[in-house]
C-alpha cells in the first residue's frame, strides 16, 4: 500500500523543488480545483496537474504556476495557438527565451501552420505539419534547440499522463534527478540528443 502523503506535505515538497504559485494564488486555490481524494490517490501527480493548469477569473486565464504546464496535445484549432505554446514554453525558461514580433498562422482545412518570431535579433520561421487539431511535436524540438542557443544548464522535461496530455517543465539535470527521486514520478527529458 502506498504511503499516505497529505496535500500540505505534497505542496511543501513541490515548493522545495521549485514548483511555486504565481503571485496572488494560494494553496487554497489549488485545494478547490480537485477533490482532496484525488490529491491523495495520486500524490504529486494531481497536484502538479492542478499547478500546471489555468485559473479563469474575470474573463481571463491565469497560470497557477510558471514552473509546470499541463498540456493537452489536441489544441491546435486557430491562429494564436502556436503563440500560446511559445509563450508558455518561454515562461518555463524563466524568460531566458524572449521572443519578439511573434506571429503564427493556423488553418486546418488549408493544412498550413507556422510560427514566426525574432530572438536575440535573429528571425525564425518554423513550418508545422497539420493533423487535424493535434500539435506538431516538432515545436518542442525547435524550442529545445532554441534554448540550447542560450548559455544555460536547463532543458525541457515532461511527464506522460497516459492520454493525450502531458506535464511539461524546465529545469537543470540536478533538479530533474531530485524531482524524480522525491516524487517517484517518471519525468523524462522532452528531447534528447
Amino acid at each position: 500500500m502506498a504511503k499516505f502523503i497529505s496535500f500540505e506535505e505534497q505542496f511543501e515538497t513541490l515548493s522545495s523543488l521549485g514548483f511555486t504559485l504565481c503571485n496572488g494564488l494560494s494553496e487554497e486555490d489549488l485545494m478547490n480545483k480537485f477533490e482532496m481524494e484525488r490529491y491523495e490517490e495520486r500524490p504529486y501527480r494531481t497536484l502538479l496537474v492542478a499547478m500546471g493548469s489555468n485559473k479563469y477569473t474575470n474573463g481571463t486565464f491565469t497560470s497557477y504556476s510558471n514552473n509546470i504546464w499541463y498540456f493537452d496535445t489536441k489544441c491546435i484549432l486557430n491562429h494564436g495557438d502556436y503563440i500560446k505554446i511559445s509563450n508558455r514554453l518561454c515562461s518555463l525558461t524563466k524568460d531566458l527565451l524572449r521572443l519578439e514580433e511573434v506571429e503564427d498562422y493556423v488553418d486546418i482545412e488549408e493544412e498550413k501552420a507556422w510560427l514566426r518570431f525574432k530572438h536575440n535579433g535573429v528571425e525564425y520561421h518554423w513550418d508545422f505539419q497539420v493533423d487535424r487539431a493535434w500539435v506538431d511535436v516538432n515545436v518542442f524540438v525547435k524550442f529545445y534547440e532554441l534554448l540550447k542557443t542560450v548559455d544555460t544548464t536547463i532543458s525541457f522535461t515532461y511527464l506522460d499522463l497516459g492520454g493525450q496530455d502531458l506535464l511539461i517543465g524546465c529545469c537543470s539535470e540536478e533538479n530533474f534527478l531530485k524531482i524524480i527521486e522525491t516524487t517517484g514520478l517518471e519525468f523524462k527529458w522532452l528531447v534528447t540528443d
